[in-house]
């Protein structure tokens, strides 16, 4: 385990540790264990509830992918027609 020192204390994560966290979140989120808790005869307005359960992770990895993914990036040309403002 590496040592937090001066330099990387206050150090944000980067992009690709994020996606990687992200990834296993995703492997664990879809992985036996849990599916067997929504694999039930119940519903939800009639949908059953393991496809909504499936629907709505990977929706949510989805937004969280494109949220870290864009976040950090700029438009250098809005930004240059900003300054021009």
């Amino acid at each position: 385990m590496p040592e937090l020192t001066p330099t990387t204390a206050g150090k944000a994560p980067s992009r690709r540790e994020r996606l990687t966290v992200l990834s296993i979140f995703g492997l664990l989120a879809l992985n036996y264990p849990l599916l067997q808790l929504f694999d039930t005869a119940a519903t939800w307005l009639g949908i059953p509830l393991i496809l909504l359960y499936l629907l709505g992770v990977w929706s949510g990895f989805i937004i969280i992918t494109a949220w870290i993914l864009e976040r950090g990036t700029s438009n250098p040309t809005r930004t240059k027609l900003d300054r021009q403002r």
